[in-house]
């Protein structure tokens, strides 16, 4: 009886695990917006099972994060992006490039003179990891998904902007038609370099799930840069009580005024979102949960 008992324990422990993260199975496009504060850090995991980390927010919150979402034996990140060498995007990377084996690392090739830019090098440089550099209207593949760069407007390896966000890494994922816009920390001036560079019909920042762009800044997300991308869903990664007041009412405005359900790690937590062909799914670690059917998008204008 005892021996039976402990056999029970044992699998619903380890069903509880498994349930931490999809199986490989699910068709959809899983995404979650990692509570880390005021920074941003975004997981993506293809129905191939290949993940893509899209910063790692200001410190070592994200490896908690992850602990949360992916199941203890997922010790694989195969692309880790960073967007821009600002510390709250950056920091939080060092920590995982510590502890997690990963595939290769993705970013502009912009720079910063700062300790936390230098110890990214180095570490990158001591465990002698693959780094691509990229501009926009490149591709990539991570397993079944599709990423297309959308920022920088040309290469800028090497280069340290007065205004880091020039360098600002900005992509698109897709996956059977369906998609998320990781903006970084653009401004207005980033963005209509985007709706300059990407038109129809090679290219269109239409999608599904919105990466509001710094934190909620109002030198961002403007209402032109909303009609071009339509998203239905807009997520904003932030700290609770930032010195920024982010996000900033006007930006609140924008998407409301543009209909697009808005989500928040500071007042939702870690927001999770399954892109599945036909409705997106978003559930929080508060208990908020919607489902919002696909919409047929507009035609290019």
């Amino acid at each position: 009886m005892r021996n039976i008992v402990i056999a029970t324990i044992v699998i619903l422990l380890v069903s509880l695990a498994l349930q931490r993260t999809y199986t490989p199975k699910d068709p959809g496009l899983s995404v979650w917006f990692l509570n880390v504060g005021q920074g941003a850090s975004i997981l993506i995991r293809t129905s191939s099972n290949h993940f893509l980390l899209f910063d790692g927010g200001p410190g070592a919150q994200v490896l908690s994060e992850l602990g949360e979402v992916l199941a203890p034996s997922q010790r694989k990140l195969d692309v880790v992006a960073l967007s821009h060498p600002h510390a709250d995007h950056i920091r939080g990377l060092i920590s995982v490039v510590q502890r997690y084996q990963v595939g290769e690392v993705w970013s502009s090739g912009s720079t910063h003179s700062s300790g936390d830019y230098a110890a990214w090098i180095h570490i990158l440089e001591d465990k002698q990891l693959p780094h691509t550099f990229w501009s926009s209207a490149q591709t990539a593949a991570i397993g079944s998904a599709e990423v297309r760069v959308l920022h920088p407007p040309q290469p800028v390896v090497g280069k340290e902007f007065s205004q880091t966000h020039d360098g600002n890494l900005s992509l698109k994922v897709s996956q059977t038609g369906r998609s998320i816009l990781l903006a970084g920390d653009v401004a207005e001036k980033q963005e209509l370099s985007m709706l300059s560079s990407c038109q129809v019909p090679t290219c269109t920042l239409t999608s599904d799930i919105l990466q509001v762009a710094h934190h909620g800044s109002a030198s961002g997300t403007t209402e032109k840069f909303l009609i071009a991308s339509t998203p239905r869903v807009a997520v904003i990664p932030v700290g609770a009580q930032n010195k920024f007041k982010h996000p900033r009412d006007e930006v609140l405005e924008r998407l409301s005024t543009a209909k697009v359900a808005i989500w928040r790690t500071d007042t939702d937590g870690r927001v999770q979102l399954i892109l599945l062909p036909t409705e997106t799914t978003v559930t929080s670690t508060t208990g908020r949960s919607a489902t919002y059917p696909l919409s047929p998008q507009p035609a290019p204008t």
